[in-house]
């Protein structure tokens, strides 16, 4: 299943060219969020093929893959801390954005998590770093 992430990113690409973000600071981020992640999809399927000896790459090619692959994939969590920080930025200018008390502590709440989960999956992405 994992090959299949590509038709993914295909899709968000599209929808994100088709529909931006109305915020160019925010459309930039979704942008660059789709290059990464496309990357890291297409390192990481190639990585995963040659690994099964369907793709005939050297070993140090499939562990460069690798390697650049999580890179990416750190790249997509550092865009998405600036992201999340300009929904917040975005929310606060605009004052109240939903109609009933509700509304908004769901929406902060939904921004917490997003934002506590995007931060539990750091630590792992920056295993491919020298030095660390």
């Amino acid at each position: 299943m994992r090959l299949w992430g590509l038709l993914g990113m295909y899709k968000w690409g599209m929808d994100t060219l088709r529909n931006p973000p109305e915020d160019p600071v925010m459309k930039g981020l979704v942008l660059a969020q789709v290059v990464v992640n496309t990357g890291f999809q297409v390192l990481e399927n190639a990585a995963y093929l040659n690994k099964y000896a369907i793709l005939s790459y050297s070993k140090k090619t499939e562990g460069w893959m690798w390697m650049w692959s999580t890179r990416c994939w750190a790249a997509h969590i550092v865009l998405e801390f600036f992201r999340l920080e300009r929904i917040r930025v975005l929310q606060k200018r605009k004052g109240k954005v939903v109609s009933s008390v509700e509304e908004e502590r769901k929406s902060r709440e939904n921004w917490k998590k997003a934002w506590i989960c995007n931060a539990a999956n750091a630590p792992l992405s920056v295993c491919c770093f020298p030095g660390v």
